[in-house]
């Protein structure tokens, strides 16, 4: 059951279009201003215009999010950290002040977007059926149980087509 104080807004940040160390300075300001309040939604976007714009690759777009949302939580962290990847190095950083744990949704209802949710702490889905998110859930179960992880505390939220009547 979701704490009084926490508010969900079904939304998802896109990590692979963005500079991860402002991006993770502003998202851990933000968590520890709001007292652990704080859930990030992200996604890996479709919208090729939108990266060229931003002069980053749209094919590498997937593992970069991977790497970015590894970054960003060693930055959350407390204490030092160092980090080498194929998008981005850090040398030996403390950001401050440490933000409280932030939760990270994945949007998606692709396979791999679903693989990506099993993986953090939450799936955020588009509108679709009770029947089709049903089928999401029980995939995400399945694929978080390969992995060893259980489902007790991961969250999904989907808007649904025909949970309401005119």
């Amino acid at each position: 059951m979701r704490s009084p104080r926490r508010q969900t807004i079904s939304t998802v940040y896109l990590p692979a279009m963005r500079d991860p160390y402002p991006a993770a300075k502003s998202i851990g300001t933000v968590a520890y201003l709001a007292d652990g309040r704080l859930e990030l939604g992200i996604g890996v976007g479709w919208c090729r215009e939108e990266f060229e714009l931003l002069g980053q690759q749209f094919e590498r777009r997937g593992k970069r999010t991977d790497e970015m949302l590894e970054l960003m939580k060693a930055l959350w962290s407390p204490g030092w950290m160092e980090f080498s990847g194929e998008f981005c190095t850090a040398p030996r950083l403390e950001m401050e002040p440490s933000p409280p744990p932030i939760p990270i949704y994945v949007g998606g209802l692709s396979d791999i977007a679903l693989r990506r949710a099993a993986r953090h702490d939450g799936w955020i889905g588009d509108l679709i059926t009770t029947e089709k998110a049903l089928e999401r859930v029980a995939r995400v179960r399945e694929l978080r149980a390969e992995k060893g992880l259980k489902i007790k505390g991961f969250e999904g939220i989907t808007p649904l087509t025909d949970a309401f009547t005119p």
